[in-house]
């Protein structure tokens, strides 16, 4: 599996300053900020916006995709397998207005 061993650290957690949550199945996340609104249900329609990163080298962060840039959010059925499985957990406990890598 491939929750088996954990990943490098990337140099964003490294310099982050905030603490990096790991739930059951391995999954690591940090919240830039927390969301004040629901968090969504599977089979939710959503709108969101991301910034989608691989680690290159040391730690570095490489963006391969990013809706800001596109200049219009993404819109996905949560929890339908056609995202990416990361994808799916960090927007599942993820509240509205909340931003997290």
């Amino acid at each position: 599996s491939n929750f088996a061993r954990s990943p490098p650290a990337c140099a964003a957690e490294k310099g982050s300053g905030t603490a990096v949550v790991r739930d059951d199945a391995g999954f690591r996340y940090f919240d830039f900020r927390s969301g004040a609104g629901p968090t969504p249900r599977w089979g939710q329609l959503l709108r969101v916006h991301f910034v989608g990163y691989t680690v290159g080298p040391g730690g570095v962060l490489r963006e391969f995709d990013s809706t800001y840039a596109k200049g219009t959010p993404y819109l996905l059925k949560h929890g339908n397998g056609q995202q990416v499985l990361g994808m799916e957990l960090a927007l599942h406990s993820m509240a509205v207005g909340g931003q997290r890598r």
